[in-house]
């Protein structure tokens, strides 16, 4: 048994606070196995399997943005699990598989159905809203997800935007580009959106005159205070020196040396520079079948795919890749020395290590 399945199993007697903690650090670890065991004992609290950790999130909120899909069907699966949990800023499962685009979690959330797919937070944002702004390469296809469950494009937050203003507002081109698409062979939502849009800029317009005049009101009054002392200041050139703890190059990657993982040089792409957490399952096996992509190529951080899907504890992308990779790709080294091995156990994937 594993230093961390003792703990586990520790926990399970102590039935308090440990094992309160136990629960959400092996789901947010990863530990399906861990997990599955704690709930076979039907004894467990409720409390315990819903505990709440210091960032204020459960079990289950680590499933759903983890896109870890395999605990998620166990936890969904327990009557004892609450789905409808919120974190202390209101986001349910449901917003958190949307801001990080977890699209495997979205899938099961939506066709489980019990968490509405215009949910609200405390302020207002419904998951579209998230996905809308999240920067995350996968973020159009979970809005595509979203809006097929029936998620509203006119939901506004406290701050009178629906999720397409807020996909304008981060400049998320790509999400722009699928809301329109959405919204082409519907006139009367895209009209209601636009009624959004348009309320929002005259809020904006008017929020942006009152500000202007504060600030006018406030640079005369400090005009009044500075002339009116200024007779008994003397004013004199000064200098300023800036000084910084860090050197020109401080930040820039560093090359790979001896040893360690290398950009392929034969001009295939590398599969690290083409993945991004969560990932996508089907996407990455696309890349593993196209000869022109290097399934043991390393990215400008000299890290490979491996090294990724080992610190993210996704062990089913794991499986597709380690079949394409001979032993000196499954050992090989980050510029720090790290192997695929050394990153799981760093970021605490158990299921990574297992395998």
């Amino acid at each position: 048994m594993s230093g961390l399945e003792d703990s586990l199993a520790a926990a399970k007697l102590d039935g308090g606070a440990r094992a309160s903690n136990e629960f959400v650090d092996a789901a947010a670890c990863g530990d399906h196995a861990g997990v599955e065991e704690l709930l076979q004992d039907k004894t467990l609290a409720a409390a315990t399997i819903n505990a709440l950790d210091k960032d204020g999130r459960t079990a289950f909120h680590y499933a759903c943005l983890n896109d870890d899909a395999p605990l998620l069907r166990l936890l969904l699966a327990d009557e004892r699990v609450d789905i409808l949990a919120t974190s202390p800023r209101g986001d349910t499962g449901l917003h958190m598989a949307a801001l990080y685009a977890a699209q495997e979690a979205l899938r099961l959330l939506i066709a489980d159905g019990r968490v509405s797919a215009d949910s609200r937070n405390n302020y207002s944002e419904t998951p579209l809203h998230l996905a809308a702004g999240s920067g995350d390469r996968g973020a159009a296809k979970a809005a595509g997800l979203l809006l097929d469950a029936g998620a509203s494009l006119t939901a506004t937050d406290q701050w009178h935007r629906g999720p397409k203003d807020v996909s304008h507002a981060n400049a998320e081109n790509a999400l722009v580009k699928v809301f329109e698409a959405y919204l082409e062979t519907r006139p009367a939502d895209a009209e209601a959106v636009a009624a959004v849009s348009r309320s929002l800029e005259e809020s904006e317009l008017a929020t942006a005159a009152a500000a202007a005049e504060q600030r006018k009101a406030a640079q005369q009054k400090q005009k009044v205070n500075i002339f009116g002392q200024l007779g008994a200041v003397k004013l004199k050139k000064s200098t300023t020196t800036v000084r910084t703890m860090f050197s020109a190059t401080s930040g820039a990657p560093r090359k790979a040396g001896a040893g360690a993982a290398a950009a392929k040089g034969d001009g295939r792409r590398a599969l690290s520079k083409l993945v991004d957490f969560p990932g996508d399952r089907d996407e990455i096996a696309r890349h593993l079948e196209d000869p022109g992509v290097a399934p043991d190529g390393a990215d400008a951080f000299g890290l490979t795919a491996l090294h990724k899907f080992a610190s993210w504890g996704k062990t089913e992308f794991m499986d597709l890749l380690l079949p394409k990779l001979d032993a000196a790709a499954i050992d090989a080294a980050d510029p720090a020395g790290k192997t695929a091995l050394h990153w799981a156990v760093e970021m605490a994937s158990v299921a990574a290590v297992r395998r």
